[in-house]
């Protein structure tokens, strides 16, 4: 186990061996500069992402949904 320290908080993860496998619901990934610039209408089937943030979304008929949810740590 690791511990984070502020000495190590900036190290970044190695994730290019990660295998992405998205749900059949899925059909196709589109990205944009900002969630700022989304469609203000998303369309299902259809994964957006936030260029500056590298967040996915999702288009939940009224509204975008994170797929991945932040958690607050605080300060260390």
């Amino acid at each position: 186990m690791t511990t984070i320290t502020e000495s190590n908080i900036s190290q970044q993860l190695d994730l290019s061996s990660v295998e992405l496998i998205l749900p059949d619901s899925v059909q196709s990934i589109v990205e944009y500069p900002t969630q700022d610039d989304f469609p203000q209408t998303g369309r299902s089937q259809r994964m957006y992402v936030d260029l500056s943030s590298g967040a996915p979304y999702r288009w939940s008929g009224d509204h975008y949904v994170p797929l991945i949810q932040t958690i607050d740590c605080g300060q260390f």
